[in-house]
């Protein structure tokens, strides 16, 4: 089974094994939130949410970080 990003957000679940993680870094899940904090260092390194003025991955939306951004501008100015 093959997944597709939508226009939602970059936290994926697998719909087949139910795994979560970053579509930006492939990252596990389970290193980004812990204890239901947001943990940067969670994400690769050169993941764009890894960086010290990212947002959540949860709170931007779009196929990818490009078009999120453009689409969040209005949301966190």
């Amino acid at each position: 089974m093959a997944l597709q990003k939508g226009d939602g957000c970059f936290h994926m679940t697998c719909p087949a094994c139910e795994s979560q993680f970053c579509w930006e870094c492939l990252a596990d899940w389970r290193g980004i939130v812990v204890e239901g904090r947001f943990h940067r260092e969670g994400h690769r390194e050169g993941c764009y949410f890894r960086g010290e003025n990212a947002v959540p991955p949860t709170q931007i939306m779009g196929r990818t970080v490009e078009r999120g951004l453009r689409r969040a501008r209005g949301i966190f100015r």
